[in-house]
C-alpha cells in the first residue's frame, strides 16, 4: 500500500480494537482536518476519549478500545501522538458472528471516481441474529449502528475537539478531499484476512 500524504493542517488516526476471544487486533483508520493548529497531546487525548465513548454502545465488554495513534502533517517530518488509555464496550453480551464479518461504512465525497471514495471496515458488534441469510443487517441493529456512525462523524467535525471534518487522504499531491457522507451499508462485509485460525 502506498504511503499517505498528510499535509499540514490534517491528521490520520489509527484506532485499535481487540476482542478477548481472539488474538487479532482490529484497526479503524480515518483522517480529518484540524480546526486550529498546532495539534497537541491534549487534543489527542480528548478526541481518542470521545471516539471510545462513541464506540462503546456498539460492542460488549469482550471488546477493548485503544490505544489510538495520530500522525499529524506539518512542514517537517510527520508528528506522532499516542493516546494510551483503553476502555471496554458497554453493550449487553452478544453472541457475535465470526471475526471476518464487518460493518461496511461508505465515505462519499463531492467528486466521482475511485480515487475520491473510501470505506471503513468496523468489526461487527451485534449478535448473529441481527444478520439475515443474505448478509443484511436486520431489526434494531441498523439504528444502533447508525447512531454510532453519526457520533463518530460528529467527533471528527467538532471545534471543541479541534477537528474540522473527515477527509480522504491521498498518496500523491492531491489535496485531502472532504467527506460529505459517512453512511453504513445495509449488508455486512467479509474480510478473509480477519479469519482466525483456531487449529
Amino acid at each position: 500500500m502506498a504511503s499517505l500524504n498528510i499535509p499540514p493542517g490534517f491528521a490520520h488516526l489509527a484506532f485499535s480494537l481487540r476482542n478477548a476471544l481472539g488474538s487479532k487486533v482490529c484497526v479503524i483508520t480515518d483522517a480529518f482536518a484540524i480546526d486550529t493548529t498546532p495539534w497537541s497531546q491534549a487534543d489527542t487525548d480528548a478526541l481518542a476519549a470521545q471516539l471510545r465513548t462513541q464506540l462503546k454502545p456498539l460492542y460488549d465488554a469482550s471488546w477493548t478500545f485503544g490505544p489510538c495513534s495520530f500522525l499529524v502533517g506539518n512542514d517537517g517530518p510527520q508528528l506522532r501522538f499516542d493516546a494510551s488509555a483503553t476502555e471496554v464496550g458497554t453493550r449487553a453480551a452478544q453472541t457475535q458472528p465470526p471475526p471476518q464479518v464487518t460493518l461496511l461504512i461508505k465515505k462519499t465525497t463531492g467528486f466521482a471516481g475511485r480515487k475520491f471514495r473510501g470505506r471503513a471496515y468496523w468489526p461487527y458488534g451485534g449478535g448473529t441474529a441481527t444478520i439475515d441469510e443474505q448478509g443484511k443487517i436486520i431489526g434494531g441493529e441498523a439504528t444502533v449502528v447508525n447512531g454510532v456512525v453519526s457520533g463518530w462523524t460528529a467527533a471528527l467535525n467538532n471545534a471543541g475537539l479541534n477537528t474540522a471534518g473527515q477527509v480522504l487522504l491521498h498518496s500523491d499531491a492531491t489535496a485531502p478531499t472532504p467527506v460529505i457522507s459517512f453512511a453504513r451499508e445495509s449488508v455486512v462485509a467479509t474480510q478473509r484476512r480477519r479469519l482466525l485460525r483456531t487449529v
